[in-house]
């Protein structure tokens, strides 16, 4: 299986990586969340979304510049876990379906190719742009 090397570096914005993630990946997207505290009522923290224009050192401070090897053999968790573990970062992949982006938690064990591949399968006009989500969790943007 092909790797990607995909080098982050502090001064990177959000939109920097998510681009190179999806010219690898066309039908996936990465988004960069922190949770919160739960709102009144709420049993689970939201989940608020970076903008495209923060930087990563604007979200992990302590961040350094590295490689990530992604494969296309890994599957999802395992890349959501490498960004946590490398560079502090939370990630969360979605993948197109039609003209919506679905949340990939619920199908996390899948590799990247079988979710790239599966997009591709559900998205026959094959567009990578939108800005529809379907989402299990509470997001909302955070772009401070």
């Amino acid at each position: 299986m092909h790797e990607y090397p995909i080098r982050l570096s502090k001064w990177d914005s959000v939109k920097e990586v998510q681009d190179q993630f999806s010219g690898r990946f066309p039908f996936l997207r990465i988004q960069f969340f922190k949770n919160s505290n739960p709102g009144p009522g709420l049993n689970r923290p939201q989940v608020i979304l970076y903008s495209p224009e923060k930087a990563l050192n604007d979200i992990n401070p302590n961040m350094t510049d590295e490689d990530l090897s992604i494969r296309g053999s890994m599957t999802v968790f395992e890349l959501e876990r490498q960004f946590s573990e490398k560079f502090g970062l939370s990630a969360q992949i979605l993948r197109k379906s039609g003209n919506l982006w679905l949340d990939t938690t619920r199908t996390n064990f899948l590799t990247l190719k079988e979710q790239d591949d599966h997009g591709r399968e559900i998205s026959p006009d094959h567009l990578t742009n939108g800005a529809n989500i379907r989402s299990s969790g509470h997001r909302r943007s955070y772009g401070q």
